[in-house]
């Protein structure tokens, strides 16, 4: 999961930066898409609290996992307004997720994106409206890719990308949409019987020839209910973040407050985020959650067996039952058991495991 606070300096051309503890987004990565679960995401933010007409940012996410898990895919959206200014964006990504066992993960991304510059002339006082500067030069487009990857394990997921790879190899340097790189590091610490949660996170961010943004933070989630943290971002920025997750869906709210003179004078920001879980792996490999399972599996398989009777040899070759038992598969006891390393027999000088015969 990649995790990015916001910077108090905000140029349209940029990347939007949200606190990506809530959003969860594939914004800066695009191998997150579809990482064990899929998500939809909608967030606001707005800058400088003490400055009249101040930057916003509005932002939807959308991304899910598909292929039992081994892929992901999404699109991320968002309209990015800087004074006279209208940044758009728009990006779709796809994700192939390699399982090395049950608790690791290693996922590749790419991503294809459209960026979008103009100048609303309606907030603009022209003197002189024949300018041959305002002919077609208050407005930019153009095409790009990203590439990312990340390791997902038990206790701790690292990820990098390279975005906007177009930029980045082009000979002018000067660009309205300016080639950038992203890394973070998260620890996953169980705490109380694994129902609470201590997150250690550690980011940086950098656009191509300039020093990087670097973020530490902590977050703490209580029984899968509330989460409360915080960030210390080079620059002297303090952030505090705040959720409530009510089943799938969670709200949360994130502020930023800038220190010395700067703070006075600007004020802070604040981000309203909303988020729907879906489609969530996590939850079948945890063995808390057997009976739910088993339960859950009895009841499909009871299903599936009436309608298999009720309808005859036919159902044999229907493609929407055939697509049903896959989709499944996972709640299965024959794939628990077979995914069980307690069970598994290894061989002996390359030949098939001995077993004692019954007497």
């Amino acid at each position: 999961m990649a995790v990015f606070i916001v910077g108090c300096g905000v140029r349209a051309q940029d990347a939007p930066l949200f606190t990506q503890k809530l959003t969860n987004s594939f914004l800066y990565n695009p191998s997150v898409a579809g990482n064990t679960f899929g998500s939809i995401t909608l967030s606001h933010r707005k800058f400088w609290s003490g400055v009249k007409g101040s930057p916003n940012t509005n932002f939807i996410s959308l991304h899910t996992p598909f292929g039992q898990h081994k892929f992901g895919t999404g699109i991320n959206f968002y309209q990015d307004n800087v004074g006279i200014t209208q940044a758009l964006y728009g990006a779709a990504a796809f994700a192939y997720h390699i399982k090395i066992t049950d608790t690791k993960l290693l996922s590749f991304g790419v991503s294809a994106e459209y960026n979008s510059l103009k100048i609303d002339m309606t907030k603009v006082d022209v003197v002189d409206s024949d300018d041959q500067l305002l002919e077609g030069g208050y407005a930019s487009s153009g095409v790009d890719f990203s590439f990312g990857s990340s390791l997902k394990t038990k206790y701790f997921t690292i990820g990098a990308a390279a975005n906007r790879l177009t930029a980045l190899v082009a000979e002018d340097s000067v660009t309205q949409f300016p080639a950038f790189y992203s890394g973070f590091l998260q620890f996953t610490i169980p705490l109380a019987g694994d129902r609470d949660l201590l997150e250690p996170v550690f980011t940086v961010r950098s656009f191509a020839n300039s020093s990087p943004q670097i973020d530490a933070g902590l977050f703490y989630t209580f029984n899968e209910l509330a989460t409360l943290g915080g960030s210390y971002r080079t620059g002297g920025a303090i952030n505090a973040t705040a959720a409530l997750r009510i089943k799938n869906i969670m709200i949360g709210y994130s502020r930023d407050i800038f220190t010395g003179d700067l703070g006075e004078a600007i004020g802070s920001a604040n981000e309203f985020t909303l988020r729907f879980d879906f489609r969530d792996e996590s939850y079948y490999l945890r063995s808390r959650n057997a009976r739910s399972i088993n339960t859950q599996a009895m009841s499909i398989r009871r299903k599936t067996l009436s309608t298999y009777n009720h309808r005859g040899s036919s159902m044999k070759n229907n493609q929407r039952y055939k697509k049903q038992i896959k989709r499944h598969s996972y709640m299965s006891p024959n794939y628990r058991m077979s995914s069980s390393k307690k069970l598994m027999t290894k061989k002996r000088n390359g030949r098939k495991p001995a077993y004692r015969r019954k007497r």
